[in-house]
């Protein structure tokens, strides 16, 4: 939720990343978690979501096309 990834965010420590996953409906769920921390999104409709954060200008990074 969006509550977890702000507090991971406030405890974590040494620059471990957080991939936000479950819940995530579409671009604007992406980008929500995103803005609030989240480095990774994992989501069944990674296509659809990365075009649509594209036009909106919301930046990310492509760090593997490979499903876990």
């Amino acid at each position: 939720t969006r509550e977890d990834i702000i507090l991971i965010r406030q405890h974590m420590k040494g620059g471990k990343q957080i991939k936000a996953a479950g819940g995530i409906s579409g671009p604007a769920d992406a980008a929500e978690m995103i803005r609030l921390g989240a480095h990774r999104i994992g989501t069944s409709r990674v296509i659809a979501a990365l075009e649509q954060m594209q036009k909106e200008g919301v930046e990310y990074e492509t760090i593997s096309n490979t499903a876990y």
